[in-house]
């Protein structure tokens, strides 16, 4: 199905969001407004830990990103659906910022799943369409939010968000090298978590502004930056390798 112009675009269902469906949802029929703050929202007889009430309105605010965006609306709006005084979204110091990360968190525990499942086709193919096919796993779920999703980069991109943001994305192309079998150790490991973190970010951008159908032209683009990042890539790995060889010593294993 296409995409429509911004003007006319409306919100996606709930149930696109299948990848969460699978998520527990936590009962606190016990807790209720009265509660003098969020640190005695439970009482101790009914066993919810501030972990899980934390992941339980997180997970609640994901239900309604659609309609009121990645904002502290989404989740007040959780907070009545389990039945909580709006006070308790103080468990969360960082608001919206711990709920765009709560969303990377499911996607890349998603993704490095369905790259394990995947692995061996991922291997079959040419290495440079095995890193695009391995990004656009994660990719592709950004289209239930994708509306939503200039927002949510706005929010990751605060500096109290930023580090936390980075260390998710860093995290899923770690997940990825690992899939396609890097096994570096020395200064090359880290130009390739770069040059996949570049790849990544820039085609996610692209992917907002992208009305093609099936975001075609996003499939695309991505092809296009993994073989760019990759010559890159191999440049610094052949310089690197070329130095050390030259100095008699080798920092692989």
């Amino acid at each position: 199905m296409n995409r429509v112009a911004p003007l006319g675009r409306g919100c996606l269902a709930a149930s696109s969001w299948n990848f969460l469906g699978t998520l527990g949802r936590q009962n606190f029929s016990e807790c209720g407004p009265s509660a003098s703050s969020y640190r005695s929202v439970c009482s101790s007889s009914s066993g919810q830990s501030v972990k899980s009430l934390r992941k339980s309105l997180l997970d609640g605010a994901l239900k309604h990103v659609a309609e009121h965006g990645w904002s502290d609306a989404a989740l007040i709006a959780a907070s009545r659906d389990l039945r909580l005084s709006p006070a308790i979204i103080g468990i969360l110091p960082r608001g919206e910022g711990e709920l765009v990360e709560h969303f990377i968190a499911l996607c890349n525990t998603k993704c490095a799943k369905d790259l394990e499942d995947k692995q061996h086709e991922l291997l079959t193919l040419k290495f440079n369409e095995g890193v695009a096919k391995a990004l656009r796993i994660h990719l592709e779920m950004l289209r239930p939010v994708i509306d939503t999703w200039p927002q949510a980069l706005a929010v990751a991109a605060r500096p109290s968000n930023a580090p936390h943001s980075a260390k998710l994305l860093f995290s899923l192309v770690d997940d990825i090298w690992a899939v396609l079998g890097d096994r570096s150790t020395d200064v090359t490991w880290y130009g390739k978590r770069a040059v996949l973190a570049g790849v990544y970010a820039s085609i996610s951008l692209y992917m907002i502004t992208d009305y093609s159908p099936e975001f075609r032209d996003t499939w695309e683009a991505l092809q296009r930056r993994v073989d760019e990042g990759l010559t890159v890539d191999a440049f610094m790995e052949g310089a690197v390798h070329s130095n050390t060889s030259t100095t008699g010593t080798s920092t692989r294993p």
